[in-house]
């Protein structure tokens, strides 16, 4: 999902993408076969969502923090329907049903921060709409690790451009695999710790790594400067599709895990976007790139026990 309707609240879907939280009452994830970190419900969306769509990767890809003012935005009107299924914009709104609306004054994109509820941490995020309705003021925005959501114009936080300029300018790895295996065999080998020392010659090829490193780890993936997790998102049945999200405490650092598998081509599709790295970024690709292609190569060959 990326378009939040201010229409009767009906949101729009599209391919490869869904909310995790959207007209909730609650900020609390519920998972299938899962664990997660549970989330502050003290925290109320406002009455147009409390939209989190970390899933949204097609429309609203990652962003490097170098790269923020370029992305698209609608600054001081509102959006036609167009521009906001294409990831210039996120809120249509009704005009007949609400004639008061309008958009916010201010120049778009915006850099700013944002506590969020649901990784537990202050997120830099890109503002590309702000509107004015029903007396609340609310603002859409891209998250730099990809994704979108929206908020209440007094819950961000602007970051200058000067100050912009001291934050770290980490860029994030994202990558997309085409498998030809099913997502269930894929995930397996993902997730499961008994088939972790299949991939884990990838990105440890010295076994280094201590013997119970699986036991701390989300995956069957492991970047060694993450430090402490905040927040874990982890469903092998995410509207129809597998998706994990990891969230640490060091540098912002995420994880996203996006695998979808397409019945008729028998094919799957694995969307990995992990970052920011910073002098590390390289060798960070290269080791989940052979990451990626041990996952893949063992799928298609099925080198592996799925019992």
């Amino acid at each position: 999902m990326h378009a939040l309707i201010l229409k009767t609240l009906v949101i729009g879907m599209l391919p490869l993408s869904s909310c995790l939280f959207s007209n909730s009452n609650t900020t609390e994830v519920e998972t299938s076969k899962t664990n997660t970190v549970s989330k502050d419900k003290s925290v109320e969306p406002h009455r147009y969502g409390g939209w989190y769509c970390p899933d949204n990767l097609n429309t609203f890809p990652a962003v490097n923090l170098s790269d923020w003012n370029t992305v698209p935005a609608i600054e001081n009107r509102l959006p036609t329907e167009e521009e906001a299924k294409s990831g210039a914009s996120l809120i249509l709104v009704d005009t007949e049903k609400y004639p008061k609306a309008k958009a916010l004054t201010m120049s778009l994109p915006k850099l700013a921060k944002y506590q969020n509820p649901n990784t537990q941490r202050e997120d830099v995020i890109i503002v590309i709409q702000a509107v004015s309705i029903q007396e609340d003021s609310i603002v859409g925005f891209r998250f730099l690790n990809g994704g979108n959501g929206s908020a209440r114009l007094k819950e961000v936080e602007f970051i200058t451009k000067e100050k912009a300029q001291n934050l770290s300018k980490g860029k994030f790895v994202q990558h997309d695999y085409s498998i030809k295996a099913a997502d269930t065999s894929i995930w397996k080998l993902m997730m499961d710790p008994e088939l972790a020392s299949l991939v884990q010659v990838s990105f440890d090829p010295q076994n280094q790594l201590s013997s119970d490193w699986r036991s701390k780890a989300q995956l069957n993936f492991n970047y060694p400067h993450k430090n402490k997790l905040i927040n874990s998102f982890i469903s092998d049945d995410f509207w129809g599709n597998c998706y994990v999200q990891n969230d640490f405490d060091q540098n912002l650092y995420t994880e996203k895990f996006f695998l979808t598998y397409d019945k008729d081509k028998q094919v799957s599709t694995l969307k990995i976007v992990c970052g920011p790295y910073d002098t590390d970024y390289e060798q960070q690709e290269k080791v989940l790139t052979n990451w990626a292609k041990r996952i893949k190569d063992l799928s298609e060959f099925g080198s592996f026990n799925l019992k």
